[in-house]
């Protein structure tokens, strides 16, 4: 069963450009699933589908990362701090 709800509230908000970019990552991890979950598994193929599962999944918080990294840039370069500051390094 597919509830649409969520993902309509989702759309209707400023997330909106990373819920569709996101939209095909899980489509992609949905065809990865098809395949594995109709054939019988074996070492190889349950090792294969968790590399192609753990790549995207890096692959969608490094998108969500990126998405928060940009939404915490100022628009003006010229706003952003010349030197950053870590545990006392620059």
């Amino acid at each position: 069963m597919v509830h649409t709800t969520p993902t309509k509230v989702l759309l209707t908000t400023t997330l909106r450009p990373l819920v569709v970019q996101l939209s095909g990552a899980l489509a992609q991890g949905a065809r990865l699933l098809d395949p594995f979950l109709h054939t019988e598994p074996t070492p190889q193929k349950m090792a294969a589908f968790e590399r192609e599962i753990s790549a995207l999944l890096r692959e969608v918080g490094r998108r969500m990362m990126a998405r928060v990294l940009h939404h915490l840039e100022p628009e003006n370069i010229a706003e952003a701090p010349s030197r950053v500051q870590f545990e006392g390094r620059s």
